[in-house]
């Protein structure tokens, strides 16, 4: 049996003598041929050895002298580093797209040479100009929305490296019953880097109705033209829209240009429709459209109704802006005045009053740029004389209501209080004003 074994043994060596090492050991390590989904900016894809035979028999995989060059530092950006940057950008954008522009976005995953596009081509270039268009989006929502809510849904596609969002806007015009619907696809797409490098809106479509590119009016317009001011105007927005997409500088005194241009042509613009507002409040002041209600005591009460009300707040927004030019169309136009006689005719209307307590508060302290509005408001509104009276008979309306105290009560007394308060420190100042001109 030994011999046999040896005979065996000399016969499987003098076979393998002419076999190269390689050919015993298995073939060498060769690359995988993968393809990657995304792309390898900076060459530093990290290439994995395989053998088709697994490890080999010394127990570890070789590596080829050329693959020593895979883990030296490669200079810019790194597959690693872009699946980062695209990975926060997707969690920056849902919760930008959530907040429905009520704050300031996060400029962070933007480009400085992002640019807007549609299907017209490229509307604005530039990181600059995009936060203009922004932030005046932002301003119209505070003047002219009451309300607006944004559902959304986000998909990444990872062949062409773009994010893409449906989106969905209900937007409530203040005084206008029924809202507005704006539906639209946005497209992000990204550079080597992972910074948003382009965005693109498709279908936008508002009311179910298809809207003709360019898109930046179509998103600035509609909400304008559907308030009883702006009611079958086209385009008046042009002119803000053009304010803030031009320029290229991004200084704190560009931006603020940039924005005292866009407030300049939107007071322009809604100072030349303030009569039709006046003209809508006084429809309220001299009957009621809504109706009446009926409380406890069986007594039958006018309602102001949510348009009217809405109404009133896109004045406050306008007060809000100090601008004189708007100060003397809610004056001269019976604006002011009206929303004061919706007060005391709404007596128990607590958000009515609230919002007329605001502008008027606005008003009587706005200090010397806005005396004329002062003057319109204790002189030919009689507000004083009003306080007065409402506060004489309180306790008798309050007995024919059964009520202990009316909700209009508060908001007046607050004004009242103001209006003492700017008397005496405008006395004081007179005072000191005299004193000074005395001893000189």
């Amino acid at each position: 049996r030994a011999a046999m074994w040896r005979t065996l043994l000399t016969a499987l060596l003098a076979a393998a003598a002419p076999l190269p090492l390689e050919t015993l050991l298995g073939p060498p390590p060769v690359r995988c041929p993968t393809t990657p989904r995304c792309p390898r900016p900076g060459g530093s894809t990290s290439r994995a050895l395989w053998s088709p035979r697994g490890p080999t028999a010394l127990g570890a995989v070789e590596r080829r002298p050329e693959d020593t060059t895979d883990l030296r530092p490669v200079e810019g950006p790194t597959e690693e580093d872009f699946q980062l940057n695209v990975g926060r950008a997707i969690t920056v954008l849902r919760e930008d797209y959530q907040a429905g522009l009520t704050r300031d976005l996060d400029w962070s995953i933007y480009s400085e040479r992002v640019e807007l596009h549609d299907p017209s081509g490229v509307q604005l270039r530039g990181l600059p100009a995009y936060k203009r268009l922004f932030s005046l989006l932002r301003l119209i929502r505070r003047l002219v929305c009451s309300q607006a809510t944004v559902r959304f849904k986000e998909a990444y596609d990872y062949s062409r490296h773009e994010v893409r969002i449906t989106w969905h806007v209900v937007a409530s015009i203040k005084g206008v019953l029924k809202p507005l619907y704006f539906d639209g696809v946005s497209v992000y797409s990204f550079d080597v880097r992972g910074l948003v490098c382009r965005h693109k809106i498709d279908n936008l479509i508002i009311n179910g109705l298809q809207l003709e590119p360019p898109y930046v009016r179509g998103l600035v317009d509609p909400l304008w033209a559907a308030t009883p001011a702006g009611a079958g105007q086209r385009y008046p927005m042009a002119a803000a829209a053009a304010a803030a997409g031009g320029g290229a500088g991004d200084t704190p005194d560009d931006r603020a240009a940039a924005q005292a241009q866009a407030i300049d042509s939107l007071s322009t613009l809604f100072a030349a429709r303030i009569a039709a507002l006046a003209e809508q409040l006084k429809v309220y002041v001299d009957s009621s459209p809504a109706g009446t209600a009926t409380f406890q005591t069986k007594r039958a009460l006018p309602r102001l109704g949510q348009r009217a009300l809405q109404l009133v707040k896109l004045v406050e927004s306008l007060v809000r802006l100090a601008r004189p030019e708007l100060d003397a169309a809610l004056c001269s136009s019976g604006a002011l005045a009206a929303c004061i006689d919706l007060m005391f005719k709404f007596s128990l209307n607590s958000l009515l009053h609230l919002s007329v307590q605001r502008v008027a508060i606005m008003v009587l302290e706005g200090g010397d740029a806005r005396r004329g509005a002062q003057r319109h408001l204790l002189v030919d509104c009689r507000l004083l004389q009003r306080l007065l009276h409402v506060m004489s008979h309180k306790e008798e309306e309050a007995d024919a209501l059964s009520n202990a105290r009316r909700p209009v009560i508060g908001h007046l007394v607050v004004i009242a209080q103001v209006v003492v308060s700017v008397v005496h420190a405008e006395s004081a100042e007179g005072r000191e004003q005299q004193r000074r001109e005395e001893e000189e």
